[in-house]
């Protein structure tokens, strides 16, 4: 599942000693992407399994931290709900047996209340499919579109096969996949290779594929820019991930807001946001320092125009500067154009 808190800041004016026995060292058991989306465009790699299961302790296989606690998984999330009702396909990461599904939980954005009712429910997962390969080892496909799923319990299924669709069912707060492999009913880390009972990461192994074939692409630290956008007022960042963008300015405007939602946000970055004209001149400018780690933030630089925006292509900008592990600084950058006319 995804589980977010989010925040919103408005700017106007390799050595592992518990690695799994099974770690297909032989090369025995290979999975491929489970989804039909191109990382970095259209989806894009969330969370991993917390390897550490001491409470309130969190590690991904690398020993970074885009996990949270207890987390047993790996989350690949879509752009908002729009994309989900459009439909990007999950797919059988290997060949394998359906063992059992469920097709049968609503798809929405859920409030505390109807969270905590889904966990009462037992139905955490949603909508999924449990797939058994050769060897002993198993995966789960969670939080399917309603409807979606297209094989049946006995199925034999290929590699690539659609199972179903992106969705929001069971425990989730934003449209995703949630994929977990297990090796003898007993969860592992699918990048790793650690049993998540061992407690133990590995250090610098951002590359690893123990368990991938080469279309899943290596690690990558960079934030995530998920989505950004232009409007005449502020946005309501609540309804963005439901596909409510806002109200796209229009020539002649009284205010001009550039907007966006970065994933993996840690404390010590230094964002600047602005927009420029066609000309290269500076409508606004704002920068933050994060103070806080956070999976999710907004983001919003804007200004009041008195007599109207006038014509013209704008250029809404943001640069997220980060200081790495080695004290090298490292800049992402991210924009996006409208013209009005």
């Amino acid at each position: 599942m995804i589980r977010i808190l989010y925040f919103v800041v408005i700017l106007l004016g390799v050595t592992s000693t518990g690695v799994l026995s099974a770690r297909a060292e032989d090369g025995a058991f290979k999975m491929s992407f489970p989804l039909s989306c191109t990382l970095g465009t259209d989806c894009w790699m969330l969370y991993y399994v917390d390897v550490n299961r001491t409470p309130d302790v969190i590690e991904d296989y690398s020993c970074g931290k885009r996990t949270y606690d207890q987390h047993k998984g790996t989350d690949v999330m879509i752009r908002d709900k729009a994309a989900m009702e459009k439909g990007i396909d999950v797919i059988a990461a290997a060949p394998g047996k359906v063992l059992r599904l469920r097709d049968s939980v609503a798809d929405d954005f859920k409030t505390p209340e109807e969270m905590k009712a889904v966990i009462d429910a037992g139905i955490e997962c949603g909508n999924g499919v449990f797939v058994g390969h050769e060897g002993g080892y198993a995966t789960q496909y969670c939080h399917l579109k309603k409807g979606s799923i297209v094989v049946k319990e006995g199925d034999d299924i290929a590699r690539g096969q659609k199972i179903g669709e992106v969705g929001i069912s069971g425990m989730a707060e934003h449209p995703h996949l949630h994929f977990s492999v297990y090796k003898d009913k007993k969860l592992i880390d699918p990048f790793g290779g650690q049993d998540v009972e061992a407690e133990d990461c590995r250090q610098g192994d951002l590359g690893a594929r123990l368990y991938w074939d080469d279309s899943m692409p290596l690690r990558n630290e960079a934030p995530i820019f998920l989505d950004s956008g232009f409007s005449d007022v502020m946005p309501d960042f609540d309804l963005i991930p439901q596909g409510q963008r806002g109200h796209v300015p229009e020539l002649g405007a009284k205010a001009f807001i550039f907007w966006g939602v970065i994933y993996d946000i840690r404390q010590g970055d230094y964002v600047v946001m602005d927009i420029i004209d066609q000309e290269g001149r500076e409508v606004v400018k704002r920068t933050i320092s994060q103070d806080k780690s956070r999976i999710r933030q907004y983001y919003a630089a804007g200004r009041k125009i008195a007599k109207g925006m006038p014509a013209g292509t704008y250029t809404g900008r943001i640069a997220l500067t980060r200081v790495m592990d080695d004290g090298s600084t490292q800049t992402y950058r991210h924009e996006q154009q409208i013209t009005l006319q």
